[in-house]
């Protein structure tokens, strides 16, 4: 999945936090979102979404 882009929603912790970090790691460009603010790691560009109240 080299030179891949992933988007992953849940980012902040978990599932979602280790598989934005693998995927980084192996030379994905990461996008990824969560609620809460974090710190994912190199590579990975980070969005605040919180669509709790969209609907």
């Amino acid at each position: 999945m080299r030179n891949s882009t992933v988007i992953i929603v849940g980012a902040s912790s978990g599932f979602g936090f280790g598989l934005a970090q693998e995927l980084a790691r192996s030379g994905c460009t990461v996008i990824a979102g969560a609620r809460s603010a974090c710190e994912i790691g190199e590579g990975v560009r980070y969005h605040q979404v919180d669509v709790t109240w969209a609907f």
